[in-house]
């Protein structure tokens, strides 16, 4: 210091200050985080050399040093409070959930620590603001030799970073998942998790990245704001209909018991009756934000991948028919790979995101969408067509379901065994297909209870490659050819059997045909008969037309494939042929 106070308050203030700044980071190195250590292990220290480098920028002003960080401080509670609760920085995603919630839902989330939080938040504010103040009353500097060391340190320390990850590159940035987050998301990614994990130095990235998806994602929903498919009821009832999709995800159908797998990992929808598996349907891509809106939309497997189609979803197909429409999700509204599908969110009348944990730590599991299905069902009178978005199979497989369901052990997290890495990991996703399994049984009680003509229609986004003896990789993105074989059912209520026979009588007959993706949107408006005008082409795609058709399943691989003449993928196969 090149300006001493002879007293002591000021740099009680300051060092009160930073120790306030880099609790959350305390609690992560406690709680055992990170679970990706070589991003902890950068992430965490370079905060607490960030922050002591943003005091050595203003090193003649300390005071305006403290004062900006005056909002780091007032956050701080919060960050710590989900440091906590979840063993996670908070990301981008989280931001998004939160900002997506209601008043309600926001104190939910709290819970008792709302008034305490509150409360706490002040007190911080007041510890920077009094730091600001004494430091400028007693005119700290910082300054000389040591100041300059540590700016240097910093600053190279921040170029090493972001050395090493441009010269890795971004996975992402040039990847075809990235439609509507290619050009600035490429950009700001490239700085990485090393910076964005840390408290406080990586809040300001995660702001910037926060509204770049925003912005993104509001420009699109605006772009689809006025389109109108003129869709209409074309067969009235004597009843309420309701009617859900279950959008699945990261689920592989050769891991189902319904569809030939041994190992009992659908011991309730096995046995339930009134329902359909659609034995053979294949997805276009195997990510999900390509996947789903050639699943949602018009938009057909041929088309470019990063290409934003031109029309709206099938809600807002189903909202014009006159259904009260909702979407009630598991995953999350904003990121990378989210804010595309929060465009079709967005066209329901009714928004729920549920999912306050970050995508590989514990938290909701997909039974927190019952809740919520109740909830919409029980408060409507009219026809009714809600959309629930699954975690379902997604990697931490583990995190995926309650520990009561490790029904298939030892699991992955068990690490005190000499059961192989594979099997393990085998056990744990099968655990996660037995969970979507009972998830789905309890949204089919709900539906039965509704006493209403219903139906539920239940597809993956996408397969998914596991682990095994000859093969090494894992999850999906790598285009072989179980990340492309999805689950697909149908179940009916006794009501809508009665109402619609031959409807149920031409699923049946085409379940067993190869088909793609692409039919689910033709399929549910004919399941819940809604007609598009100027739609030729759809009741070919409709599994439940008397005109469907085979249509040729083209897959994205690296190039665009016929999925039934091509070997799709260089290895771990789950299936020698075409399925």
């Amino acid at each position: 210091m090149a300006h001493f106070s002879n007293s002591r308050a000021p740099y009680w203030a300051l060092g009160l200050l930073f120790g306030l700044l880099m609790l959350p980071n305390g609690a992560l190195l406690w709680l055992g985080w990170p679970h990706f250590p070589m991003t902890g292990r950068i992430a965490l220290p370079l905060s607490v050399l960030l922050t002591l480098g943003w005091f050595a920028l203003f090193g003649s002003r300390l005071w305006l040093g403290c004062l900006l960080l005056a909002p780091a401080a007032l956050l701080m509670p919060l960050q710590l409070f989900y440091a906590v609760n979840y063993a996670a920085p908070a990301s981008v995603t989280v931001l998004g959930t939160l900002a997506a919630s209601s008043t309600a839902e926001s104190q939910q989330y709290m819970g008792r620590a709302l008034g305490p939080m509150i409360a706490a938040c002040g007190l911080c504010l007041l510890v920077a603001l009094a730091a600001a103040w004494l430091a400028w009353r007693h005119r700290l500097r910082w300054q000389g030799r040591t100041r300059r060391r540590v700016l240097a340190a910093a600053c190279l320390a921040l170029l090493a970073v972001l050395a090493a990850d441009f010269a890795k590159g971004s996975p992402e940035a040039g990847a075809p998942e990235n439609r509507l987050t290619q050009t600035a998301d490429a950009a700001l990614r490239r700085i990485g998790q090393q910076l964005t994990a840390g408290y406080p130095s990586g809040t300001p990235l995660l702001l910037a990245q926060f509204g770049h998806y925003q912005y993104t994602a509001r420009a699109a929903i605006d772009a689809l704001a006025d389109y109108r498919f003129g869709a209409r009821l074309s067969t009235p009832t004597p009843g309420r209909q309701v009617y859900v999709l279950v959008v699945g995800e990261s689920s592989q159908r050769g891991h189902w018991q319904l569809f030939g797998y041994p190992r009992a990992t659908n011991p309730e929808l096995s046995t339930e009756p009134n329902l359909v598996p659609i034995s053979r349907m294949v997805s276009a891509f195997t990510q999900t934000m390509t996947a789903l809106p050639v699943m949602l939309t018009r938009k057909p497997a041929t088309a470019p991948g990063t290409a934003l189609w031109p029309e709206a979803s099938l809600v807002r197909a189903m909202r014009e028919a006159g259904f009260e429409t909702w979407w009630i999700s598991n995953q999350y509204p904003t990121g990378p790979y989210d804010s595309t599908v929060a465009v079709y969110a967005s066209e329901a009348e009714h928004v729920r995101w549920l999912n306050y944990s970050a995508l590989n730590q514990g938290g909701n599991v997909d039974g927190a969408l019952l809740a919520p299905l109740r909830q919409a069902i029980a408060g409507a009178h009219g026809n009714l067509f809600i959309v629930l978005h699954m975690l379902g199979s997604h990697e931490a497989y583990d995190a995926r379901y309650p520990a009561d369901f490790a029904h298939f052990k030892p699991v992955e997290s068990q690490r005190d065994t000499q059961v192989p890495d594979w099997q393990r990991t085998l056990n744990s996703y099968d655990n996660t297909i037995r969970y979507t399994d009972f998830v789905l049984a309890r949204i089919i009680d709900t539906l039965k209870a509704s006493h209403a003509i219903s139906a539920l229609w239940f597809a993956s986004d996408h397969g998914e490659t596991l682990p095994s003896p000859t093969c090494d990789e894992r999850g999906h993105g790598h285009q072989n050819r179980p990340e492309y074989q999805i689950p697909a059912l149908f179940w009916y209520s006794g009501a809508y059997g009665q109402a619609f026979p031959e409807r149920v009588a031409t699923l049946r007959a085409h379940a067993d045909q190869r088909t793609a993706s692409a039919s689910v949107f033709p399929s549910i408006l004919d399941m819940a008969g809604v007609r598009i005008p100027d739609a030729p082409t759809a009741a070919q795609r409709s599994l439940f037309s008397p005109e469907w058709r085979f249509q040729t399943r083209w897959v994205n691989q690296f190039w665009l494939t016929d999925y039934d003449r091509t070997l799709v993928g260089p290895g771990c196969f789950a299936f020698e042929k075409p399925l």
